[in-house]
C-alpha cells in the first residue's frame, strides 16, 4: 500500500505498517517500517529516514541535523517498496570456468519491502575494453536483458569470443561493465540507476603439465622374471588425455640388446585443483618372462630409462636389482 501524499494520519501510518501505537516517534522508530519505502516529498526528511534503520532515525544519533519525528515522513511511503543495493560486481572465481566461459555474479541485494522473492528486473548489460560509455565504442552483451530472478543475477562472456567481437581477453587483464536498470521506477536502486565497474580476468591456473613417476621392478619368483613398471601420471590440465610411456631395461648402461615396450596411459583432467599436479591416470607395463629370462639373473643389476612419445630422448631411471622372492605361503 503506498499512502497519499495528503491526510497522512497516525490511525493510518499504524494500520499500514502493523504497528499498535498513534504516538509519531513510536511509528518513526518502529522496525517494522519499510525504511526503504519512505518517498517524503520534503528533502531533508528523505535524507534522514530513507534506508535508515530505528537507531539511526533516531534523533539523539542525527547530530545537529535534527528534523524530529515528521508525521509528514511518511508522505508517500511503500510499505512493499524493494530497492537493491548497487554495490560493485565481483567475479566468482569458484563459478569461472576457464574453458572460456566467466560467470559475473551481481550483489544486487533486495532490500526492504515484504515480497523480495518474486520481484524480477530487467537490466542492460555494456562492454568495453576501456572505461568509456561516453562514445559509440562500447558493445551490448548479446544476452537479452533479463539477469534472472533472485536472488541469481548474473551475466557470462566468453573470453575466447568476446561480446564486442574483437580479439581474445588476455587473462588477467581489465574490461569494464555497464550495467543499466530498465524495468523499475527510479528509486528502485539506492543511487543512479545505472552502475560502472571494472572486472580483472582470471588468470588460467592450468600448467597444463603433464609427467609420469615410473615405479620399476625385476624379480624372480619361482622360475618366472617379472619386469616392468608401475606408472602414475600426474598432470594439472583442463582436460582429460592419453599419456605414452616407452620404457627399455638392459644388463648394462649403454642399453645393449634392451628389453623394452610402451603403454597408452589415460589420465583425467585436473578442474578443481588448477595449479598443482594431481595423480590423475595409472597403468603398467610388463615385459613378458621369455624375452628376459636369457639376458638376467637373479642379483643382476638392472639398467632402466624411458621417453614420452613424440620424443626419443631416453631419461636414465633408478637402477633395480633382480630379487629372488619367495612366493607368499597362504
Amino acid at each position: 500500500m503506498i499512502l497519499p501524499n495528503t491526510g497522512i494520519t497516525t490511525s493510518l501510518v499504524s494500520s499500514t505498517i502493523g504497528q499498535a501505537s498513534n504516538q509519531v516517534s513510536t511509528l518513526c522508530l518502529s522496525d517494522k517500517v519499510n525504511m526503504y519505502g519512505f518517498n517524503s516529498p520534503d528533502y531533508l526528511e528523505q535524507d534522514k529516514f530513507f534506508g535508515k534503520n530505528p537507531t539511526e532515525r533516531n534523533v539523539i544519533n542525527q547530530g545537529v541535523s535534527k528534523v524530529g519525528y515528521p508525521l509528514g515522513v511518511f508522505r508517500g511511503y511503500d510499505h512493499n517498496f524493494v530497492t537493491f543495493r548497487n554495490d560493485e560486481p565481483y567475479l566468482d572465481n569458484t563459478l569461472s570456468q576457464f574453458d572460456g566461459t566467466i560467470y559475473v555474479n551481481l550483489p544486487i541485494i533486495p532490500m526492504g519491502g515484504t515480497d523480495i522473492t518474486s520481484t524480477d528486473h530487467t537490466f542492460a548489460v555494456y562492454f568495453n575494453r576501456i572505461n568509456d560509455f561516453t562514445h559509440t565504442s562500447h558493445v551490448a552483451v548479446n544476452l537479452g536483458n533479463n539477469l534472472g530472478s533472485y536472488p541469481n543475477w548474473y551475466f557470462t562472456i566468453n573470453v575466447n569470443n568476446p561480446p564486442d567481437g574483437g580479439a581474445p581477453l588476455t587473462p588477467g587483464s581489465v574490461v569494464y561493465f555497464k550495467i543499466v536498470h530498465l524495468s523499475s521506477p527510479s528509486r528502485k536502486w539506492v543511487g543512479d540507476d545505472s552502475i560502472t565497474f571494472p572486472i580483472t580476468l582470471p588468470v588460467n591456473p592450468y600448467s597444463n603439465i603433464v609427467y609420469p613417476n615410473v615405479y620399476c621392478f625385476s624379480s624372480y619368483i619361482s622360475g618366472t622374471y617379472y619386469f616392468g613398471a608401475n606408472i602414475d601420471i600426474m598432470s594439472d590440465t583442463q582436460a582429460n588425455g592419453i599419456y605414452t610411456v616407452f620404457l627399455e631395461c638392459s644388463t648394462n648402461s649403454g642399453f645393449l640388446n634392451p628389453v623394452g615396450g610402451s603403454v597408452d596411459i589415460a589420465y583425467s583432467d585436473n578442474k578443481g585443483n588448477g595449479g598443482t599436479p594431481e595423480d590423475n591416470g595409472n597403468g603398467a607395463i610388463n615385459f613378458s618372462s621369455s624375452a628376459i629370462n636369457h639376458q638376467f639373473s637373479v642379483g643382476q643389476t638392472v639398467y632402466w630409462h624411458w621417453h614420452p612419445a613424440g620424443t626419443s630422448s631416453w631419461q636414465d631411471l633408478p637402477t633395480t636389482t633382480v630379487t629372488n622372492t619367495m612366493p607368499i605361503d597362504l
